[in-house]
C-alpha cells in the first residue's frame, strides 16, 4: 500500500499569530539560509503592512509564504522553493537588484478556475 499523499494547504493570514508564522518562515529562508538580511527586521519593509500574506502548509507545517502587494499586482517575498512549486526563471542569467540583492524574475502559468 502506498503512503498517503501530502496534504498541501494555502491560506490567507488574518491574525497576528499567522503573521508571526509568516515572519518566522521568511526569517529562516532570507536570514538563516540565504543570508540576505542580518535580522528579521531587515527583511520587513514598507510593503508588508499593505500586503496580504499567505502561508503554505504541508501536513500542517508551514513550509512557505508569499505576500500579495495589490497596488503593483505583484507577488513577492516568496519564502520557499520556487522551482519545486512550478516557477521557472524568465531568462537565465538575467538579474535585477531589489533590496540591494540580485534577483531573478520567476514566472509560473496558472489556470484560473471559475
Amino acid at each position: 500500500m502506498s503512503p498517503a499523499p501530502d496534504k498541501l494547504e494555502i491560506y490567507l493570514c488574518r491574525t497576528p499569530e499567522d503573521l508571526a508564522v509568516v515572519h518566522s518562515v521568511r526569517f529562516k529562508v532570507f536570514v538563516d539560509e540565504e543570508k540576505l538580511h542580518k535580522t528579521n527586521a531587515d527583511q520587513l519593509d514598507e510593503k508588508d503592512e499593505a500586503s496580504d500574506h499567505f502561508l503554505l502548509l504541508k501536513n500542517g507545517v508551514a513550509i512557505g509564504t508569499v505576500r500579495w502587494y495589490p497596488p503593483l499586482c505583484k507577488l513577492g517575498r516568496m519564502a520557499g522553493f520556487y522551482e519545486k512549486i512550478g516557477y521557472k526563471a524568465e531568462t537565465e542569467g538575467t538579474y535585477y537588484i531589489e533590496d540591494g540583492e540580485p534577483h531573478i524574475k520567476m514566472l509560473k502559468t496558472v489556470q484560473l478556475v471559475q
